[in-house]
């Protein structure tokens, strides 16, 4: 079967460190369970101007050293992998793609050389949206927390695993969407069988 990841909030807990970061800059007390939309710039109540460059400055700190895969993620993407082939979609910008890249090789070595995949939709407004990249790879199965994105993928057809987050708990589960907790979780839906979920 052909799955596909997002990375933040997915492979890697991105909001964790970059809120460190934010709180630091800007004398706040946020934590991940304040964060009620994806849409941080809604969340932190900054203007749309200032949140890419600070994403830049957080992913050039001491910060982002701090974006680690949450527990036992690691070893269920491994497990995973043994039987399916998997592929990330990202909409982090392509500046960031060789630190995106070694981060990947690092902490899922060999799973997704080659299988990275970069759209800058959600971002910039230009290229292809997840939703057309992983409908053109024929992918089966999405993981994903971004309200927006799920909702794009599922009208492909496309069943989505959506990864719980507080930005997301609005989002019902359907025929295609299947609310999980953690990979481990994940794994255990695909050795028993989608259609028992």
């Amino acid at each position: 079967m052909k799955i596909g990841y997002d990375i933040d909030g997915v492979l890697i807990d991105f909001i964790t460190p970059y809120l460190w970061f934010h709180n630091k800059k800007y004398g706040t007390r946020f934590q991940k369970e304040d964060i009620k939309n994806y849409d941080l710039t809604k969340s932190l109540k900054l203007p749309s101007k200032k949140i890419f460059p600070d994403i830049m400055q957080f992913m050039e700190s001491k910060y982002s050293e701090y974006l680690v895969p949450a527990e036992s993620t690691q070893e269920a993407i491994s497990e995973i992998a043994m039987e399916h082939d998997l592929y990330v979609i990202t909409s982090r910008s392509e500046l960031f793609k060789r630190q995106t890249e070694e981060m990947l090789s690092i902490y899922f070595p060999n799973i997704f050389d080659g299988r990275v995949i970069f759209s800058s939709y959600n971002t910039h407004k230009w290229g292809n949206s997840k939703s057309s990249i992983a409908e053109s790879l024929r992918l089966e199965i999405f993981i994903e927390d971004n309200p927006d994105d799920i909702s794009s993928i599922t009208a492909k057809g496309i069943r989505v695993f959506l990864m719980d987050a507080p930005w997301n708990r609005k989002v019902k589960e359907n025929s295609l969407v299947t609310r999980v907790y953690n990979h481990s979780e994940i794994v255990r839906i695909l050795k028993s069988g989608l259609n028992n979920r």
